[in-house]
């Protein structure tokens, strides 16, 4: 039985196209960061959404999902997480139930913030088709628009 977990996992994992995302000039908008906080959010940020699309693959399983929303909780300086809200809701509220696990599990493997930070990330569900697994290179940042010349 314990094989047969492994491998359904593994199964999903290889089927899933689980997207964590921060894209951190859109997400931070209206949010007051001290330099502390966001260093944190810069440093860690291969390592946090790495945890979490680990935690997503592990915990969405053999679902057939393809949806969406945007997440946050409050990353305590005692290693604890806390104020979990959805920011930009799926269409489905399962998705946001299954989230908030996703969240309330990975965080534990966060390394620890200097002091009480936000975190914010994009979830993106696209599971049970047969492409690759998820990229979790970070959104890139806008690139400001240019201005155009009058003449």
């Amino acid at each position: 039985m314990k094989y047969v977990l492994i491998l359904s996992l593994i199964a999903a994992s290889l089927l899933a196209e689980i997207d964590v995302r921060q894209n951190i000039k859109a997400l931070y908008i209206g949010v007051p960061l001290t330099k502390s906080q966001m260093n944190y959010i810069l440093d860690n940020q291969p390592q946090i959404l790495s945890l979490m699309k680990a935690q997503a693959i592990q915990t969405v399983g053999a679902q057939q999902i393809h949806d969406s929303n945007v997440v946050e909780f409050m990353l305590r300086s005692d290693g604890t997480a806390d104020s979990y809200r959805v920011l930009d809701h799926a269409s489905r509220r399962n998705i946001d139930r299954l989230s908030e696990l996703v969240v309330m599990e990975g965080y534990k493997q966060m390394p620890v913030p200097p002091m009480d930070t936000p975190i914010r990330f994009i979830i993106r569900y696209r599971t049970g088709n047969m492409e690759s697994a998820v990229d979790l290179t970070p959104e890139p940042e806008p690139q400001p628009k240019r201005k155009k010349r009058v003449r």
